[in-house]
């Protein structure tokens, strides 16, 4: 007990004493470089900085954005890198111009070695005038190593600590640190996010003559390497609207029409519908996602190609049956086609395949993988027309074709799982299997099935009261 007022009176001087160096040394003076487009980084490190002084005056961080208006920027940064102590250079992108960042250092290192330090994505390799300096990564962690380093370690005042209690945990410093390195790890890591666009595009910049007419020939296309190999063009190519045009042909209505909707478009419409067109890619539907207007001339147009998948977009058009149709009876004919897409979309082309072309034993597994996944997608779509299972569906034909829909019903289980059974038997029986026989003898068995079931529904068709 005794000796606590001394030890107490003995922290208070080494307080008192810390407190009177603070306020009499000089500020560490700290160059922040970076570019503008992430000058909300370097603003919120600096911010951050500032905040974990425990009074004012202790570092004083430059960033361009305080430049004066009517400053000259080399006269600015001559000055500036050249009274710093320290150099903090920012690197969150790799997209980032380092014309300015470049030059700023050079000058900071023109007299002497000072300190430089970078804080970078992690994933970024430094460019090579920084690269021979120690720096930290941009996550929560290293950032508040940094400023561990900086206010406890006195990185940039010479070992002199400029806040000890950043580093002691659970303190309101320590938190305050916490949370900036947070939030600056976030900044920087939306900075490094890398937008993907899965676009078929092309961009048409257009020209006119001294009447204000489109001039086709002097109006300019190009895009992105999908969207101009579906036009017919290279990848790379820059081209003019006229040579599209003539590329295209007349089989292809949507550049006409494009032509003819440039007026709707400069009056602020919403984009027109245009033509699909198909070509042996797929199909595609022009879409105009964006139009930029100048002196009520329609200067520039972008246009993406979005793919029309046909499978998926079958049955919308199948369904729609006409409205005086009874609901069962538009059921049943909905069924039929679907045993016909079966018959012609599904067996027939693998059934040709195996039979005829010799495929691989790889492709003729994977043909039957296709096989059945497509018949996955025909059941998915029969519940979507109302036979949601075994029983609605029975319950679509006569009582007298029962025996036959339960025959035919088990012959199609039986044989199904006999193609599932394929890949399985391919490798239980070697080398000695024709592989391409056996796959055919298997899709005839179901050849043979939809048959049946095509007998099945014509007798179907007989039986309904059609008066």
């Amino acid at each position: 007990m005794v000796g606590r007022p001394a030890n107490a009176a003995h922290w208070l001087a080494h307080r008192q004493a810390s407190r009177a160096t603070q306020e009499t040394q000089m500020p560490a003076k700290i160059f922040l470089s970076h570019t503008s487009e992430f000058a909300h980084i370097a603003k919120s490190l600096r911010m951050s900085m500032l905040a974990l002084c425990p009074s004012p005056g202790l570092i004083d961080v430059r960033v361009n954005e305080e430049m004066p208006g009517g400053t000259k920027w080399r006269e600015w940064i001559n000055l500036n890198t050249r009274d710093a102590d320290a150099f903090i250079y920012l690197y969150p992108s790799a997209s980032v111009d380092n014309g300015w960042p470049g030059y700023e250092l050079a000058r900071f290192t023109v007299v002497d070695e000072k300190t430089v330090v970078s804080i970078r994505n992690p994933d970024l390799k430094l460019p090579g005038m920084f690269d021979q300096y120690q720096g930290y990564d941009a996550t929560e962690e290293s950032i508040l190593k940094f400023f561990r380093d900086v206010f406890v370690k006195g990185l940039f005042s010479r070992g002199e600590p400029l806040n000890d209690e950043v580093g002691k945990f659970a303190g309101d410093y320590y938190d305050t640190a916490r949370t900036a390195a947070r939030e600056l790890a976030e900044l920087f890591a939306n900075a490094s996010i890398k937008p993907q666009y899965y676009t078929r595009r092309i961009q048409l910049s257009l020209a006119y003559d001294r009447n204000h007419k489109l001039d086709p020939a002097q109006s300019q296309v190009e895009g992105n390497g999908e969207g101009m190999k579906l036009i017919g063009m290279r990848p790379d190519a820059t081209v003019s609207w006229s040579a599209v045009s003539a590329m295209l042909g007349d089989s292809v209505e949507w550049p006409g029409e494009l032509e003819r909707e440039i007026p709707s478009l400069v009056s602020g419409a919403l984009p027109p519908h245009l033509s699909p067109f198909a070509n042996e890619h797929g199909i595609f539907i022009p879409l105009i996602s964006k139009s930029e207007v100048v002196q009520s001339l329609l200067r520039r147009l972008t246009l993406l190609f979005v793919e029309a998948n046909s499978q998926k977009l079958r049955p919308m058009f199948e369904w729609k049956m006409p409205d005086a149709m009874p609901g069962q009876l538009a059921t049943f004919v909905l069924l039929v086609r679907l045993i016909l897409r079966i018959r012609f979309d599904i067996l027939e082309p693998r059934y040709l395949e195996a039979k005829y072309h010799a495929p691989s034993r790889e492709e003729c597994v994977a043909m039957v993988e296709t096989v059945l996944e497509e018949y996955d997608e025909v059941q998915e779509e029969s519940k979507k027309i109302g036979i949601p299972g075994v029983s609605a569906f029975q319950m679509l034909f006569d009582k007298s074709l029962s025996d036959k829909v339960e025959t035919a019903t088990s012959e199609y289980l039986v044989r199904s799982r006999a193609l599932k059974a394929y890949p399985k038997q391919l490798e239980e029986r070697g080398a000695d299997v024709d592989h391409t026989a056996l796959l055919a003898e298997l899709l005839q068995s179901l050849r043979e099935n939809n048959a049946h079931w095509l007998a099945i529904v014509a007798a179907q068709f007989v039986l309904l009261d059609w008066r």
